[in-house]
């Protein structure tokens, strides 16, 4: 599963989905920005003056405030747009590693609860396919007090583990639903009678008052279903319903995944419904004022580390820091380097050389890890995001006169939609 804690990614860095007015943000919205997965909702002016005094310290101090970490890339499911599958062993992975052991897991949690952070992922792979999932959550959640959020495919809930998870009090349980009907999800997964494991994990964890977020990485095999997988989502009483429009690359380079995205027409088409969510249509600006956006804050206020214990600066730049393994997290995430450096360097968009001219940096959402996987270079611009940006920027064009008269269909239940591009890859594998 995995997902940019963006994420995540997940995320601010979502190309498929328009970005904030451009504006320069304030802390608490850069930091949102960076990890689009977080749960955090500002509501008063006041929740933000104290947000911000938080955030401050956490930027000051270069703190993870958000971790995802990967208990394992051992998964029961084989998903056709998997990109970290492949590489546990068990799939003709290329990695002969092994897995954290349960003690080095609580002795890397225990380092970064002292070192300040709060918002902790747990994904995988499948995370339930590890016999220790529980004991680590718990001491997770009950000894260090992390704000808990877990990504799974679903399958391997049931009653007695849907009670366990409820016992925790997870921020979120996110599991990923590629299709509306049995027919397309499970091709998708490519294991038969996952789709009503799916949705019989969703309702044993709701019944049981659990945050459930549902999430699809639409491609060619589901787009057909988009609108009948929010209904579906929201049948399911889910309180957020992700999308994401772009495949990105396996973590090898391996491009082959990118076959099942979507055309340029169907990813306009998308973007500019009106249901499940209005287009949210952006004034145009100078490109001075677009420069001034702020990037992601990867490397900085979030990070992530591996099943096998490779601290990185998030989910998708897989540009290893150190191993936890070999030396504290202190001494990896303090430690200088020219990756460090470069990081710091890029508060916003007019920090990057390819963003400076370019026409399309108003309605940009790039992410480092993805511009350093295709180029080789993080400060690179790449196709996959100059492709959002430019369908962004045509659809923003075109539908400006449709602003004053936008009708909105209600979705079923209470549901947040959120569309965001690329799959971080935060939130579906």
């Amino acid at each position: 599963m995995g997902g940019c804690s963006q994420g995540g990614c997940g995320s601010g860095c979502g190309a498929g989905a328009l970005p904030s007015a451009p504006q320069v943000l304030d802390l608490t919205d850069r930091i949102a920005q960076s990890v689009p997965s977080n749960p955090l909702r500002v509501e008063s002016a006041e929740a933000r003056e104290h947000l911000n005094r938080i955030f401050l310290k956490v930027d000051q101090r270069k703190i993870p405030f958000w971790t995802h970490l990967d208990l394992t890339y051992k998964c029961n499911t084989d998903c056709i747009h998997c990109y970290c599958q492949h590489l546990d062993p068990a799939f003709g992975g290329k990695y002969d590693k092994q897995d954290l052991t349960t003690a080095e897991i609580k002795g890397l949690l225990d380092q970064l609860a002292d070192y300040g952070v709060l918002n902790l992922t747990l994904s995988g792979g499948e995370l339930l396919v590890r016999k220790d999932f529980f004991e680590i959550a718990f001491y997770a959640s009950r000894e260090k007090h992390f704000a808990l959020s877990f990504y799974t495919n679903g399958t391997l809930v049931n009653e007695r583990i849907a009670a366990r998870v409820a016992e925790l009090c997870p921020v979120a349980v996110e599991i990923s639903l590629q299709g509306a009907t049995a027919e397309v999800h499970d091709y998708v997964v490519q294991r038969p009678g996952s789709f009503q494991r799916v949705i019989a994990a969703a309702r044993m964890l709701r019944a049981r008052g659990v945050n459930v977020v549902l999430k699809t990485t639409l491609m060619q095999p589901n787009f057909h279903q988009a609108d009948e997988l929010v209904r579906l989502a929201g049948s399911l009483g889910a309180s957020a319903y992700r999308t994401s429009l772009d495949l990105t690359p396996k973590n090898d380079g391996d491009t082959s995944v990118q076959r099942f995205n979507l055309t340029d027409e169907q990813f306009a088409d998308y973007i500019a419904r009106d249901y499940p969510e209005p287009f949210q249509y952006r004034e145009p600006i100078s490109l001075e004022e677009a420069r001034q956006r702020s990037t992601c804050g990867t490397g900085t206020v979030a990070c992530y580390i591996s099943p096998y214990g490779d601290v990185y600066p998030c989910i998708q730049l897989l540009i290893s820091m150190g191993n936890i393994r070999e030396r504290s997290f202190k001494e990896i995430w303090e430690a200088p380097s020219e990756l460090r450096r470069k990081l710091e360097a890029i508060q916003t968009y007019g920090d990057l050389p390819d963003c400076q001219t370019c026409e399309y940096v108003q309605l940009c959402q790039r992410c480092h890890g993805l511009a350093y996987l295709e180029t080789g270079d993080l400060t690179k611009c790449y196709k996959m995001v100059l492709r959002s940006a430019k369908l962004n920027t045509e659809v923003n064009a075109r539908m400006a006169p449709k602003v004053e008269s936008s009708v909105v269909p209600v979705a079923a239940g209470p549901m947040l939609i959120e569309r965001q591009s690329p799959a971080f890859t935060s939130f579906s594998r």
